[in-house]
């Protein structure tokens, strides 16, 4: 990680977590080790999630950016309470440039365990604070064989070499006011290293689905680093409504 001022007052880290983790909460040099041997490493992936009202508008045009449509996308319908991730996008100088992504990166041989890479690297990333990890967010694919599920799934580095990727939901405190992307009124202070990253959105699922959104009238077209991390991201969304419609 590059060094940011901000970065080096780093929180001792106090997060829970779901009971069905506990595969995550062991020693990561051992978790490591244990993955296949053709992998040199593990990453980790943060899904925050704000719920929080939406003043729906009419879907951005991908033919049409003039100053007359973007004016039609500032009319607002009506209000919507509506879940909300962050995404972040990658540096132009990094690897995968201006792509965008979930906050997360390499669990260290040196971190306690996975779940800690999650609150290490989420910290890093977005500058937030881990206070519960929920869930594994799963596609499926080969990653970890042990005699638990493998739900895990096997990316590429821009070296060509294997990693597994596990991604997580992940809780942290709200805060008053946010920035790109929020209502101004309650959600989580995103704080970059924009030697990493470039910028920050909250975007709903519908934008996930259609790679773009409005924001102050303005197009913004967004795609993801891999087809695996637009799969995560849309399944989060998933689970949630899935909890949300039990609790009905």
């Amino acid at each position: 990680m590059a060094s940011t001022n901000w970065k080096e007052n780093t929180p001792p880290f106090k997060f829970t977590h779901n009971p069905s983790l506990e595969p995550f909460n062991v020693d990561s040099s051992t978790f490591c080790h244990n993955a296949e041997e053709d992998l040199i490493g593990i990453v980790v992936g943060a899904l925050v999630f704000h719920r929080k009202k939406l003043v729906n508008s009419p879907s951005p045009s991908t033919s049409d950016t003039s100053s007359t449509s973007n004016s039609e996308h500032q009319e607002p319908q009506d209000e919507e309470e509506k879940d909300h991730i962050l995404i972040i996008q990658r540096a132009r100088t990094d690897s995968h440039p201006l792509l965008w992504e979930i906050p997360g990166g390499a669990v260290d041989y040196d971190d306690p365990s996975p779940l800690y890479a999650v609150a290490r690297e989420l910290w890093e990333e977005s500058g937030l604070i881990l206070s519960h990890v929920r869930r594994e967010v799963s596609i499926g694919g080969k990653g970890f064989p042990t005699t638990r599920d493998e739900k895990g799934y096997v990316l590429f580095t821009s070296r060509g070499c294997r990693v597994a990727k596990y991604s997580f939901e992940a809780d942290v405190p709200p805060v008053e006011a946010v920035g790109n992307g929020g209502d101004g009124k309650e959600g989580h202070m995103v704080t970059l290293d924009h030697e990493e990253h470039e910028q920050y959105l909250w975007v709903t699922k519908e934008e996930v689905e259609a790679s773009q959104c409005v924001r102050n009238g303005n197009p913004i077209k967004f795609r993801m680093t891999s087809k695996e991390q637009r799969k995560t991201i849309l399944q989060g969304f998933k689970l949630r409504e899935e909890d949300r419609r039990k609790e009905e």
